[in-house]
């Protein structure tokens, strides 16, 4: 997966990579990268309390709380996240971040609301350009084996199936309502009995900017 931003201008480049996702980031000003598990659809990784991430300041990110657990992430650096999910041990149920082959955190303890779930690998980037290596093997060697995303065992990973599409096409719904009778009270309630949908409006795309790092700025009514 590549992806890149031709309205800003290259300065500097790096790579990281993960033991399920791995990826070369060409970082731009203002870049940002995190990576991370998630359960269900959540958008954005650390927002709320279903996934856990590390990010390129050096944060481990859950449910909107960031924590510094090492260094800002330099250019030319290879990362890798390790989610250890044995049930007994030291090390048992953390999560793990490496640098060019070396252990850059401590093993970080995936919170209890999310044990025993399917952990999706994800990656959130800003103002970069990606590449992602799911394996077989890791773009820097490690100190010890582990398998990767490619080379998981089939009984260590979940298939979901999502319902099929009224005859091969998606369903939109536009709701209808009067001005201050509760249109957003009833959206939250809608999505929440029904997550496979996603809400498109204003206040969504603001909330995406926002927490993507885009400031916003008031101008009084004239």
């Amino acid at each position: 997966m590549e992806v890149s931003n031709v309205r800003e201008r290259w300065r500097r480049h790096g790579k990281v990579e993960r033991f399920t996702d791995a990826t070369t980031a060409r970082l731009f000003p203002r870049a940002r990268v995190g990576l991370g598990f998630r359960y269900s659809k959540a958008l954005l990784l650390g927002d709320a309390e279903d996934s856990i991430s590390f990010d390129s300041e050096g944060n481990f990110i859950f449910n909107r709380r960031r924590t510094q657990v090492t260094q800002r992430m330099t250019s030319g650096s290879a990362l890798a996240v390790m989610l250890n999910l044995t049930e007994e041990g030291p090390d048992a149920f953390t999560m793990s971040l490496f640098r060019d082959g070396e252990r850059i955190t401590r093993p970080q303890p995936i919170p209890d609301v999310l044990k025993g779930k399917p952990l999706f690998p994800m990656i959130t980037f800003k103002n970069l350009t990606v590449h992602v290596n799911f394996g077989p093997e890791p773009l820097a060697d490690m100190p010890f084996k582990c398998r990767m995303m490619n080379d998981a065992a089939e009984a260590d990973v979940a298939h979901i199936k999502y319902p099929p599409q009224k005859d091969g096409r998606p369903e939109v719904l536009f709701p209808v309502f009067l001005p201050g009778e509760g249109t957003f009270h009833w959206i939250d309630w809608f999505l929440t009995e029904h997550p496979e949908f996603t809400e498109i409006s204003d206040r969504k795309m603001v909330d995406w900017c926002l927490k993507s790092g885009i400031k916003r700025h008031w101008r009084e009514a004239t």
